[in-house]
């Protein structure tokens, strides 16, 4: 994690959040995404619903995945910028 922060702190790579749920333990995301936050910011994270959640498929959907990344950014205001982060990173 250490050498992505920096790649991340020095411009080098975007991180995207996405099948924390394959994780058994559910806080494991959630620290990362916190850590990640604080350490690069959101203008280095994207975010994926990781669908079509091969292996998952008859316990996962879509609006599982959404609703485990509010859990795992909890604040609007970062996800909305983790959202036009991934706009950028793909449009801009």
């Amino acid at each position: 994690m250490e050498a992505l922060i920096r790649h991340c702190q020095a411009g080098q790579c975007w991180v995207k959040l996405a099948s924390g749920f394959r994780f058994g333990d559910p806080q494991h995301p959630v620290d990362q995404a916190a850590r990640l936050m604080s350490e690069v910011g959101t203008d280095r994270i994207v975010w994926g619903s990781d669908a079509p959640f091969v292996g998952m498929e008859a316990s996962m959907t879509y609006e599982k995945a959404v609703a485990l990344f509010s859990e795992w950014v909890p604040s609007a205001s970062a996800r909305r910028q983790i959202g036009e982060t991934a706009f950028r990173f793909y449009f801009g």
